[in-house]
């Protein structure tokens, strides 16, 4: 497989290919190869939580979203937060989790509600 470290296309550079007949008259050509990276990379966010009052809420605490991707074998996982009240006076937070390979970003939510007290 090729690595693109974060590139969104590598070259691989001269390819040549030759065809040798029957007879043995050999004819060539050649060309060079571009590969592109087209696909944000695959992410999964941990489970949704429901949390006591005072229970931690930092992704240590809460679960870490992997990552993987075809091109750069470590894309960069990032998280943000939206703090908002529940219908029924608990607090949610939605933890959205980014993995960014260099080229793409893909993005999942993580919902976590914490119990009023």
């Amino acid at each position: 497989s090729l690595v693109m470290n974060g590139l969104c296309q590598a070259q691989c550079g001269r390819v040549d290919l030759f065809v040798k007949n029957p007879q043995g008259l050999v004819s060539s050509c050649s060309t060079t190869v571009t590969f592109a990276d087209t696909l944000p990379p695959d992410i999964k966010c941990p489970d949704d939580l429901t949390l006591s009052p005072g229970d931690p809420t930092d992704p240590g605490a809460t679960g870490v979203a992997t990552a993987s991707d075809a091109c750069n074998p470590t894309p960069f996982v990032s998280w943000s937060d939206s703090v908002s009240p529940g219908p029924n006076g608990e607090t949610i937070i939605t933890r959205t989790r980014s993995a960014d390979d260099g080229c793409h970003v893909a993005t999942c939510d993580q919902t976590i509600t914490i119990e009023q007290p």
